[in-house]
């Protein structure tokens, strides 16, 4: 299966779902608005400048909905977390690949499926500020 991505897009102040990325991955195709076809036309927007990138997890929460880096969680024990990437934990690399974590929570935590997402970093920051 593919990644999946989506884009927080800068000056429109607004989440894109990515259809292709160039061949050096610096920018990427986005549909313009949400409910246009395939046969409608696409944006081009540099990654960094003008977009900011996240990917899927490959989980789901408790409505069913996809799971993207940068979201914000409410974990079973009622606790907002952000998802992130980390390349690195305690030094080490666990099982030799980079893996997903919920910022802030205790080692051990194990996704159950009834997590639930209220947010995103980008469209709610201000639910992070108040935890």
């Amino acid at each position: 299966m593919m990644p999946k991505f989506r884009a927080w897009l800068k000056e429109e102040q607004e989440m894109q779902d990515v259809l292709a990325f160039d061949t050096r991955g610096h920018s990427f195709l986005g549909i313009e608005g949400t409910h246009v076809t395939v046969e409608g036309w696409c944006d081009v927007f540099e990654v960094g400048k003008q977009a900011e990138l996240m990917q899927s997890t490959g989980l789901k929460d408790k409505n069913n909905k996809e799971v993207y880096q940068g979201d914000i969680i409410r974990c079973i024990s009622g606790c907002l977390h952000e998802v992130i990437w980390l390349e690195k934990y305690d030094g080490m690399f666990l099982g030799g690949m980079p893996m997903w974590y919920l910022s802030r929570v205790n080692n051990g935590y194990c996704w159950t499926g009834k997590e639930e997402i209220i947010g995103n970093i980008y469209e709610n920051p201000e639910l992070l500020e108040v935890e």
